[in-house]
């Protein structure tokens, strides 16, 4: 079982939604669904350090309407950053930050998805469109995001009433984060 210290901030560590990865100087980081940074210098198990407060609040440009409805973050670290994508079910959009120490100051960066917009699509023009997108995921190759993982739904969530042919899916959607990378040192 993981341990978190206790501190001031330990209630924010709870870890339910979470995303852990290994930090570049070999510690381990998690991001909860409460946006605190938990950091072990320990091994895998802790105990996890919370660094502060949860992030969500503090970072400028982020909508700051419904932030108790983000989950889902996941973390990882490519292009010399640390990044956080996060979904917030109330808006059904997902958002993109990044630190340079994956810790503090983190930078909004924009929408990371809407599925209310035209951006899926196939080599041959075909567009897709999803009605719920989250729980996303991120395969990284050669220090790259190569791919994004998501669970999905074609219909409202109420709408779903199993049985029936619109039970959530995973699907993997090819991405170019060496021009993300790129990109975000401009």
């Amino acid at each position: 079982m993981i341990q978190v210290a206790t501190n001031e901030f330990s209630k924010l560590g709870r870890v339910s939604n979470t995303s852990m990865m290994v930090r570049t100087n070999g510690h381990f980081e998690i991001v909860p669904r409460s946006g605190a940074i938990l950091i072990n210098t320990n091994g895998v198990l802790g105990p996890y350090v919370v660094q502060g407060p949860s992030i969500y609040p503090h970072i400028i440009g982020m909508p700051q309407h419904n932030m108790r409805n983000l989950e889902d973050p996941v973390v990882w670290f490519s292009g010399g950053l640390y990044h956080i994508l996060v979904n917030n079910w109330s808006d059904r959009k997902a958002y993109h930050l990044t630190s340079v120490d994956g810790i503090k100051d983190w930078t909004f960066q924009g929408l990371a998805y809407d599925p209310t917009k035209d951006f899926m699509r196939y080599t041959d023009g075909t567009v897709n469109h999803w009605e719920k997108l989250e729980r996303p995921g991120v395969l990284l190759e050669n220090g790259h995001v190569t791919a994004v993982t998501l669970a999905v739904l074609d219909v409202p969530k109420d709408q779903e009433k199993g049985n029936d042919n619109h039970g959530s899916k995973v699907i993997v959607v090819p991405f170019d984060g060496a021009s993300l990378d790129r990109d975000l040192h401009k």
